[in-house]
């Protein structure tokens, strides 16, 4: 059960209630200051450490800046208004030649603010905008090994398996990699 109650968004049936202003979007504007601000709370999420010599791609503010800025992405994320913080946020950007889809690349939420509702609101939010800028098809890869409630939570969002990969390195703790899509409504 959920809806909207002025200006908050009940995605429970609890008092579980995120106000939609505490909702903000990031786009290819975006300073490298504010950005690298969402890249470490990105860190912390999934534990990876940005000081380290050798940075994944997840941790790299290049990476980031090149995704926004030369891929048209968007981060959209959540700020708790009572503690200024950073709880969740979803990082898009258009990867495929095709400019009718868009790429959910990383989408993380701290694990004190998940079961509220937020990651839901997020996707709502990202595909809501995606419509409005003329995008037919979301993309997003999952790790069910690593990520284990992300495939159910696509499934709940009408998220549709497209392609499994196998693992390949042995010491990669990633596993099978899941592709999911979602078709917009035109």
């Amino acid at each position: 059960m959920g809806g909207f109650v002025g200006n908050f968004a009940c995605t429970h049936s609890s008092l579980s209630c995120i106000r939609v202003m505490d909702i903000h979007v990031l786009g290819d504007t975006a300073s490298q200051a504010a950005v690298q601000e969402l890249l470490e709370c990105s860190c912390e999420i999934f534990e990876i450490d940005p000081n380290a010599t050798e940075l994944e791609p997840p941790a790299d503010i290049n990476e980031w800046m090149m995704r926004i800025t030369e891929k048209k992405g968007e981060i959209v994320y959540h700020k708790d208004n009572s503690s200024d913080k950073i709880t969740a946020l979803v990082v898009t950007f258009r990867r495929s030649p095709d400019p009718t889809q868009l790429h959910i690349w990383i989408a993380g939420c701290k694990s004190a603010h998940r079961r509220k509702g937020i990651m839901n609101k997020l996707f709502e939010e990202i595909e809501r905008r995606s419509v409005a800028q003329g995008y037919v098809m979301l993309t997003v890869n999952t790790y069910p090994e690593k990520f284990t409630n992300m495939p159910s939570f696509l499934d709940s969002r009408d998220y549709k398996v497209i392609s499994t990969t196998p693992a390949t390195d042995p010491h990669d703790d990633l596993g099978v990699k899941l592709g999911y899509s979602k078709s917009l409504p035109v």
